[in-house]
């Protein structure tokens, strides 16, 4: 998988090891420095405990990696509270005054302090994680109520957000904006909280919520939202028609600010209050399978692997070779050749993994966050040279359940099974892999992690039909 952040880029590779590009000021790469770095360099794994990255994360100016017994690592700038300061000293308050610091290193938080993670998101200045056993943490700047604790309070260390804000159910993913959070449940339902001011909330208002808040179900025509993603001020989503094998049954929806069509609803630029459905017919009457929030611009991949970008393109991260905005979503032609498994978005570059493990990034590259080798802008999509000249895959796919390991490999081909028989089996069997691959998407956290698994591996359940 790989992470952008505002002037860096993060890569988990398919063995386990953290990368890290572009700007290093506070630290954020984890080399134990603030240089920059225009070529990936590999973090150092002592840093971790020699332990496996599952995923990473990337905010403006701090970084965030989890590895695979859960334990959550944190660098980069410290004076905004993004990252948590872990203290075994019971006077010091969740929402103490920081040290105008920055960690220069990863630094892991102690399980007293926050549970094993499944996944972690980062905002600008705020972080989000979901345990093992479905419960949302959030702490750093809180003024717009984006960490969901009824205040607008900073919190120095992870606070959980109560299970009745969102009926008790089990937290399965979270996505944090500049100043709103969203999170998805494993009832398929999502909440949102933080600054609403172009109607990011998805609630039909424009305030901010200090609580998390359910966006009506009917929203979604009750289908099941699966993922969520958020920009600086606008939101996507893509929910599950539940039942059947209709290849359309995965759907993307956008809301919030439409300045410049980053919503993708075509010559419609308005502010949208709540979810609004983006026609399959834009992507080609295919199933969506992820979506990533810049800035001001959008990106998709369908579960046939295309990539679609729209929003703002003055810095080309849309990937289009031309700096206009694209106001509906428009397919890379140049990614048409590569089977494309997950997209991510900084504010002004973009980042994509190929079924064979291979990293492209487009866009702004101003501080080195391309991995190009240099701080030149990349009008089109181009392949991280380093990655691919040292036969790096990214992509980092975490152990699962044997029963439902057949059923990945079959959906995503090459990144586990390429040698797959899958189309040979007897179609009454492979119908019923298909439909456990559907089950582990929706899988509780921490049981499953079928979401995690959606941004880092490229979950197609039933691109095979």
């Amino acid at each position: 998988m790989t992470a952008c952040g505002r002037f860096h880029t993060l890569a988990v590779e398919e063995n386990g090891l953290l990368w890290a590009w572009g700007n290093g000021e506070n630290g954020k790469l984890g080399q134990n420095d603030e240089d920059d770095r225009l070529e990936p360099a590999r973090i150092n794994s002592q840093y971790f405990g020699g332990a496996k990255i599952a995923m990473a994360d990337a905010g403006a100016f701090h970084s965030t990696a989890v590895t695979e017994d859960g334990t959550l690592f944190t660098w980069g700038k410290l004076n905004k509270r993004v990252i948590a300061e872990d203290s075994d000293d019971p006077d010091v308050p969740p929402n103490a005054e920081p040290p105008n610091t920055s960690s220069l290193v990863p630094l892991g938080i102690s399980a007293q302090t926050l549970p094993p993670v499944t996944m972690v998101a980062c905002g600008v200045y705020h972080t989000a994680a979901v345990t093992r056993t479905g419960a949302l943490y959030t702490w750093g700047n809180g003024q717009q109520g984006q960490l969901g604790h009824d205040n607008t309070e900073d919190y120095l260390q992870p606070t959980l957000i109560v299970a009745n804000r969102f009926e008790n159910a089990k937290v399965q993913m979270v996505a944090c904006g500049d100043g709103h959070t969203a999170a998805v449940t494993s009832s398929g339902k999502l909440w949102t909280f933080g600054t609403g001011d172009n109607g990011q909330l998805g609630l039909g208002i424009t305030k901010k919520s200090l609580v998390p808040l359910l966006i009506d179900p009917e929203s979604f025509k009750h289908a099941h939202v699966i993922m969520v993603a958020c920009g600086f001020s606008h939101t996507a989503a893509v929910a599950k028609i539940s039942g059947g094998l209709d290849k359309r049954s995965n759907t993307l929806w956008t809301w919030g600010c439409g300045i410049q069509g980053r919503l993708g609803h075509g010559a419609d630029c308005a502010d949208k209050m709540v979810p609004t459905e983006i026609p399959t017919a834009r992507f080609g009457d295919c199933n969506m399978c992820t979506v990533a929030c810049g800035d001001d611009h959008t990106a998709a991949v369908t579960q046939n692997g295309l990539v679609f970008t729209w929003g703002v393109g003055n810095n080309w991260q849309l990937g289009h070779s031309h700096r206009e905005a694209c106001f509906v979503p428009t397919r890379i032609r140049r990614l048409e050749q590569h089977r494309v498994v997950t997209v991510a978005c900084g504010p002004a570059h973009t980042a994509a993994v190929t079924e064979e493990g291979h990293l492209w990034t487009w866009g702004n590259g101003s501080l080195g966050q391309l991995g190009n080798n240099s701080f030149s802008s990349q009008p089109a999509t181009r392949p991280v040279a380093q990655l691919q000249h040292t036969f790096t895959r990214i992509g980092r796919c975490r152990e699962m359940d044997s029963h439902l390991s057949l059923a990945f490999a079959m959906s995503t081909h090459a990144r586990l099974g390429e040698m797959s028989c899958g189309l040979t089996l007897p179609a009454d069997l492979v119908r019923r892999i298909c439909l456990s691959a559907r089950e582990w998407l929706d899988g509780p956290s921490g049981t499953v992690d079928g979401v995690v698994r959606l941004i880092g591996g490229g979950l197609q359940p039933l691109s095979i039909f």
